[in-house]
């Protein structure tokens, strides 16, 4: 049989089910992931000793499982999944994980009542939420892909078949209202809205505020990136300021209506400033700042930390950075938050090289994900937003996010191997 004639299989390297593709990664990129898994397992170990050790056993397995599932995501080709017809692998991904975070409603998982975080199918539990945010991004960076052309337009509306003129205050309603309706790009930034937004929902829909807000703003960042014009923007952030605004006039008209909103209760702790009360809210943000400011320059010294016993609730969580600064004090805390910055910058430089405008997207995708974490966890700890369940990525307890943090990195990998390479590599 000739080599023409030969019916290819379906794992020949030719064919889309063969996905995977060798090549050098960025090493530099590979050294900065592994200095934060290592000090996040160090900071775990100490901030779960109060607990035991079964926390910090169960996260080393995951970082060891989700080095694993990085390599194989650093070898896939992402060409063939930019060029998959009409995005279908990228779609199936995205509802995949919606419907299982819906799935999430009707099995149990979560001990809270309440909360429908946690999908327990059998001995496996999971947070379907995590992984949505790689579909998310995979699914907005095909979309940008496809529309790119749309995106860019800029050829203005011509009003020579409308009789209305344009100088009387009817006639510049008109036309504005008609050059907003038909401009090119509109389809896509509804469409963009929809897909960002129906995650977002079932996320706020199962208790997990602080998840909803990240998908959002995961999406801002990359439309930002991917040439959607400011004024959309400006649409946006209009609607939310009114509905903001709407939502302060009604509470002060009505505050019985928001008694028993657990957000509310959290903003009004974060607003009175409280520093000796005694409610849930106050205590772990208080402690938290007792935390930071025990620590000093260099700190009180590896697993000698006195607040994450009893008094910081759950430190190997959301709070493990204040443990971090008590420890290893503000100079720790710095080279942490360094590491991070070297992380968000190789991935810029990983994504200006990237050969395709999917890559691109991808790789800014994962870098807002990560670099807005960092910062609102940051900023719960210091007070300087309201208390929000907001993980600290590779440091926080947690197989979900650590598995979904090694994967998004792997991609990142597989971007740079299609970048140019040093000669030494070559």
């Amino acid at each position: 049989m000739t080599e023409r004639n030969r019916r290819k299989g379906y794992f020949d390297r030719d064919s889309f089910l063969y996905i995977f593709k060798p090549g050098h990664i960025d090493l530099s990129f590979v050294i900065t992931v592994a200095v934060i898994l290592t000090f996040g397992l160090i900071m775990m170990f100490s901030a779960s000793v109060a607990s035991g050790t079964k926390l910090f056993k169960t996260q080393v397995i995951y970082a060891f499982v989700g080095l694993v599932l990085m390599f194989a995501a650093s070898q896939v080709d992402l060409v063939k999944i930019e060029k998959d017809v009409h995005g279908l692998l990228t779609a199936v991904i995205y509802l995949g994980c919606m419907f299982l975070m819906v799935m999430a409603f009707f099995l149990p998982g979560d001990v809270q009542a309440g909360f429908h975080r946690i999908l327990k199918i059998g001995p496996i539990r999971f947070q379907p939420s995590e992984f949505m945010k790689i579909a998310l991004i995979l699914m907005l960076a095909k979309i940008l892909t496809y529309f790119q052309g749309e995106l860019l337009h800029k050829e203005p509306i011509h009003f020579r078949r409308f009789d209305t003129p344009a100088r009387t205050p009817v006639g510049s309603a008109f036309r504005a209202v008609v050059n907003f309706v038909f401009q090119q790009d509109l389809r896509v930034m509804i469409l963009l809205l929809a897909v960002i937004f129906l995650p977002a929902l079932i996320v706020q829909r199962s208790n997990h505020n602080s998840g909803a807000i990240i998908l959002g703003l995961i999406g801002v960042c990359m439309m930002y990136s991917g040439n959607v014009k400011l004024r959309y923007f400006g649409y946006v952030f209009t609607v939310i300021a009114v509905a903001i605004a709407a939502l302060i006039v009604i509470h002060q008209s009505a505050p019985d209506l928001f008694a028993k909103i657990d957000s509310k209760q959290r903003i009004d702790a974060w607003l009175s400033k409280d520093y000796t009360s005694t409610d849930d809210n106050r205590w772990q943000v208080n402690n938290g700042l007792y935390a930071i400011g025990s620590g000093g320059f260099f700190g009180v010294g590896f697993n000698k930390s006195v607040q994450k016993y009893y008094y910081v609730p759950e430190p190997q969580n959301d709070m493990i950075f204040a443990i971090l600064c008590e420890e290893f004090g503000f100079f720790g805390a710095a080279l942490v938050l360094f590491a991070f910055g070297m992380y968000l910058c190789l991935c810029a430089n990983i994504g200006r090289k990237a050969k395709s405008k999917f890559q691109k997207f991808l790789v800014y995708g994962v870098a807002a994900h990560i670099g807005l974490q960092v910062v609102m966890n940051v900023a719960v700890v210091t007070e300087v937003i309201p208390l929000t369940g907001v993980e600290l990525p590779f440091f926080s307890s947690g197989g979900s996010a650590l598995l979904a943090n090694l994967v998004e990195s792997g991609l990142v990998l597989a971007v740079s191997k299609s970048n140019p390479q040093p000669r030494a590599a070559r």
